[in-house]
């Protein structure tokens, strides 16, 4: 085959190949709410309490696999416990309560298992308290550990979330966050 005519045949394949293939490959941006319910164990004192959470994310995938995936969470105290020592005068007492509200935000690295809809999630942020009072450490950094599952769905999709953050100092004594959740991803 004359060179001319190679020359030819091949800018005609590439010329005929989809511009999906032929251009640079876009993976999409997800958005992910969930919400639950868990219990949060306050070791110092108060013992468990139960909390409603709410969590968003944001994720953009670098690779079909592999992601990057920012998040925040937010647990509500669905009750307290307080610790009022009986002080003897001239003595400096402090009361204690347990937090209203633990709330953080982490970046991420997001593992996709193919088609599943399955998502791995390992990532590290802060965790702040509010409302408590006499706390020793009212913030923490931590690590997050989670696992998702997003249905196959154009659209919107239901969302099935476990994750677990893990404080590296204890705020009023807990040290584990179970963040459960249900919801959609958009």
């Amino acid at each position: 085959m004359p060179r001319p005519a190679l020359r030819y045949a091949l800018v005609m394949l590439i010329a005929t190949l989809p511009y999906e293939r032929a251009g640079a490959q876009e993976y999409g941006t997800t958005k992910t709410l969930t919400v639950g319910v868990s219990a949060v164990n306050f070791d110092d004192f108060g013992g468990t309490i139960p909390a409603a959470i709410a969590q968003f994310s944001i994720d953009r995938g670098f690779s079909p696999v592999v992601g990057g995936e920012l998040s925040a969470f937010t647990m509500f105290m669905l009750g307290g416990s307080s610790a009022i020592p009986d002080c003897p005068p001239n003595v400096s007492c402090v009361t204690r309560t347990t937090p209203n509200l633990l709330f953080g935000a982490h970046g991420s690295l997001l593992a996709r298992a193919g088609d599943t809809g399955l998502r791995a999630v390992l990532g590290i942020g802060p965790v702040w308290s509010s409302g408590g009072e006499g706390l020793n450490e009212s913030s923490s950094w931590s690590g997050l550990l989670g696992v998702d599952w997003v249905a196959n769905s154009s659209g919107r999709a239901l969302t099935l979330s476990a994750r677990v953050v893990i404080l590296d100092g204890k705020i009023a004594g807990a040290q584990t966050l179970f963040l459960p959740g249900i919801g959609i991803t958009f």
